[in-house]
């Protein structure tokens, strides 16, 4: 990092270290008050001129030791550089480009992985959750759901919680079918739970990784884990509920993902089975897309197969006689005239979401009508 990501990775630190700050207050502080520095700093008399801010939370601010908040954040900064940890700041170009649309989205991120987060971005990201207490009925569709993409040729990232049952079981067929996977975790990088996944963990690291919010010496507890499914539903275009009860950690996953305007897909199940009872009610609702198999993913997202696009040998061809929808044809006009042109400007170009980008840029990569280049950089074929 920079000097002034170094500052900024410090401030961020320590703004989150404030007692009775959330991750929306501290948004919304930063974006107040110009940056994580000047929103630590600010004087509990300024905290006046921002919206929704009481006089409970200026007296709050009056009392708070902010020297010892700021040694401690120098001491978690230090955990870091001796963890070889990657951290990811909001607003920094290289934060996740899905979560950074989402309002609440944590404002630092820590991540442990042999490789930089960012290689990663420009696969597709599907996020898997479920039920602890998974059955054989879900285990074979995590299983045989993943292997089937990988047959069809995709190029993902399987995101899930690291925890027992469904989320375990994602991770590892992940890695089965050679996709990168990140596990979320809901507590800091100096403590590890399950620890019956530690070994799953290690595998991740040289293709994926894990990742998290929280300060290294946070334990996990149950708000903690319900903190961090929002970031499982934020990094990921679409989320899959596999095997879960009308309460539970993976409906809430669901809940924040459609709260993100994102797709939802359920695994149905017997009527009457409690582990089934979440997905049922979610497709009964018309909130999210029945699955049962790669086909169903394919047809609920409008995913075309890499294997449809290319030819004998392998090798994508161009269709001759494709014709663009209208957005797609407003992304092949940015490109027009330019060597080159990146996501983020086509992002404030095209003014979409940047999901609905990347899967539209990904499809006119497949159909031969454009070239992706190193550093997310698009041109005409």
């Amino acid at each position: 990092m920079g000097i002034v990501q170094e500052e900024n990775a410090l401030y961020t630190v320590a703004l989150t270290m404030l007692p009775k700050i959330g991750p929306f207050t501290a948004r919304r502080m930063v974006e107040f008050f110009g940056g994580p520095r000047e929103a630590f700093l600010a004087q509990p008399g300024r905290l006046r001129e921002m919206p929704r801010v009481g006089h409970t939370m200026e007296m709050h601010f009056t009392t708070l030791d902010r020297n010892a908040i700021l040694e401690d954040a120098k001491r978690e900064m230090e955990f870091v550089e001796r963890n070889n940890l990657r951290v990811y700041l909001d607003g920094e170009n290289d934060y996740p480009p899905l979560l950074k649309e989402c309002p609440d989205a944590p404002l630092i991120l820590f991540y442990r992985g042999d490789a930089p987060l960012e290689r990663l971005y420009a696969k597709r990201w599907i996020s898997v959750v479920g039920s602890r207490r998974m059955t054989d009925y879900g285990r074979d569709f995590v299983k045989s759901l993943l292997r089937d993409l990988a047959a069809k040729g995709y190029n993902l990232v399987v995101v899930s919680g690291l925890a027992q049952g469904v989320d375990g079981v994602a991770h590892e067929s992940a890695l089965l079918n050679g996709f990168p996977t990140v596990g979320v975790l809901g507590h800091g990088m100096s403590h590890f739970y399950p620890v019956g996944n530690m070994a799953l963990a290690r595998k991740m690291l040289p293709t994926g990784g894990l990742l998290t919010e929280f300060m290294s010496h946070r334990n996990a507890d149950k708000g903690t884990f319900l903190q961090r499914n929002r970031i499982i539903a934020g990094l990921s275009s679409a989320t899959i509920v596999v095997e879960s009860a009308v309460k539970g950690g993976a409906m809430v996953t669901a809940q924040r993902a459609l709260d993100y305007q994102r797709d939802v897909l359920a695994l149905p199940g017997n009527v009457g089975r409690e582990l089934s009872s979440g997905c049922n009610q979610l497709i009964k609702r018309n909130v999210a897309s029945l699955v049962e198999n790669a086909d169903d993913l394919e047809n609920a997202l409008m995913w075309i197969s890499p294997g449809d696009a290319t030819g004998g040998d392998g090798v994508v061809q161009p269709k001759i006689f494709y014709e663009p929808t209208p957005q797609e044809q407003r992304a092949l006009d940015a490109l027009r005239g330019h060597d080159g042109v990146s996501i983020d400007e086509l992002l404030r170009s095209l003014k979409i979401p940047i999901y609905q980008l990347n899967a539209m840029m990904l499809h006119l990569e497949f159909v031969g009508l454009v070239v992706l280049l190193p550093g997310r950089i698009y041109r005409l074929k």
